[in-house]
């Protein structure tokens, strides 16, 4: 059986095949995306309209397609296809879970649900966790158009309290810089700019490969206070401790990836924030001054990745320079 490009509508008469998303001898379900194309005024996802298993692909990346073309040839012979809903077959397939291992709670159709429930019970509590990862970092990767800004502190002498002291400086930028912690509210399409800062902060257990995002309001606090907040989550991090009140949405990420060896990153944003600024690892290095002459500098890397749907470069450069000149002071 054959599956023809469906009429998109609006007069379209031909589309440009961009991404298949299966391949031969795979087996998909009703309503599962099988392959994005690009029309004159958009990308679109088409889903397949049958369940069974793709026996021929009749069209290549770049090839342009006219309605009514074949897209893909079924077999459907199999009375053996499983039936899973199109979000637990892209877990399962990403987690690399064999689908036939899994039985339904509901019905005959696999859902999400039944997919991590399988992870739980096979699975280590880190890789449970993990899922939940995966999920967040698979949606960033998909929905923000990501870009990365760098540049280097230049500093006489190390803070006392490298990650304080960058909260501090993002809590006075943002009056200047208010769309750094806008959150995107997508029912609405628009932006909602905050009346105060919250600093999502990434804390990572480095033993079982988990990461965690509580929230710091640095407003009134000082670099000891923010500190004790600090502590107090990497405490918590190790004995999986935390309480819901510990998790309000933040506005803004950090992550001071630099406490593990990194120097410079492309932090992903996490929706619906629009900006994660990341921290590196201080180095050393001669630098020359304004009377021209070379001194021995500290230099904190920093890298900010912003979502350029809706920040510019130049608007995410010029915070940049505010955090650098914040820091340089203190």
């Amino acid at each position: 059986m054959q599956f023809k490009l469906p009429d998109l509508g609006e007069g379209l008469g031909h589309v440009t095949i961009i991404k298949w998303h299966v391949a031969c001898n795979e087996v998909v379900q009703v309503d599962q995306v099988i392959v994005s194309v690009e029309t004159a005024k958009a990308v679109v996802d088409i889903p397949s309209p049958y369940a069974g298993t793709i026996k021929k692909i009749h069209a290549n990346i770049g090839d342009e397609l006219a309605i009514n073309e074949p897209l893909v040839s079924y077999d459907r012979s199999q009375s053996d296809v499983i039936k899973a809903i199109p979000g637990a077959r892209k877990l399962a397939k990403e987690m690399n879970i064999d689908l036939t291992l899994i039985v339904p709670e509901k019905g005959d159709t696999i859902r999400v649900s039944d997919v991590k429930k399988h992870i739980e019970k096979t699975n280590s509590p880190a890789v449970q966790h993990n899922v939940g990862m995966f999920t967040a970092m698979s949606h960033a990767q998909q929905q923000v158009a990501l870009a990365t800004v760098m540049n280097d502190a230049i500093l006489n002498q190390i803070p006392k309290d490298i990650t304080s002291t960058v909260i501090q400086a993002m809590q006075q930028a943002q009056s200047q810089y208010p769309l750094t912690s806008a959150i995107y509210h997508h029912s609405e399409k628009k932006l909602v700019t905050q009346k105060e800062l919250l600093v999502g902060l990434v804390v990572d257990t480095n033993d079982d490969n988990q990461s965690f995002v509580p929230c710091i309001n640095p407003a009134n606090q000082t670099i000891e206070s923010l500190r004790d907040d600090i502590n107090r989550y990497k405490e918590k991090s190790s004995t999986k401790q935390f309480s819901q009140q510990d998790f309000p949405q933040a506005n803004i990420l950090l992550s001071n990836y630099g406490s593990l060896g990194g120097r410079y990153a492309t932090p992903l944003v996490n929706p619906p924030c629009l900006v994660t600024v990341g921290v590196g690892q201080v180095y050393n290095q001669l630098t020359l001054n304004e009377q021209q002459q070379l001194t021995q500098c500290y230099h904190l890397p920093i890298s900010i990745s912003f979502d350029h749907r809706y920040l510019t470069g130049a608007y995410v450069i010029s915070y940049l320079k505010i955090l650098i000149e914040y820091i340089q002071c203190q």
